[in-house]
């Protein structure tokens, strides 16, 4: 990482997961920045939580590289 704060490089990867057609939103907890990712819903399979942990990783590192 270059210094980035955190809230920033939260910013970013929500950015980066979004353009993927993820629905991932932001919230604070304790000051912070976080990101949410809703899972469970009647229409969602076990597949497409994988693809989209695969997604958000895959930027996640991309961010930090």
């Amino acid at each position: 990482m270059d210094g980035t704060s955190d809230d920033a490089m939260q910013s970013e990867l929500l950015e980066a997961v979004k353009a993927k057609g993820i629905f991932i939103i932001h919230s604070k907890l304790g000051g912070k920045k976080i990101l949410r990712l809703a899972c469970g819903g009647i229409e969602q399979s076990m597949r497409d939580v994988d693809a989209a942990f695969d997604i958000i990783e895959t930027a996640a590192f991309g961010l930090a590289a």
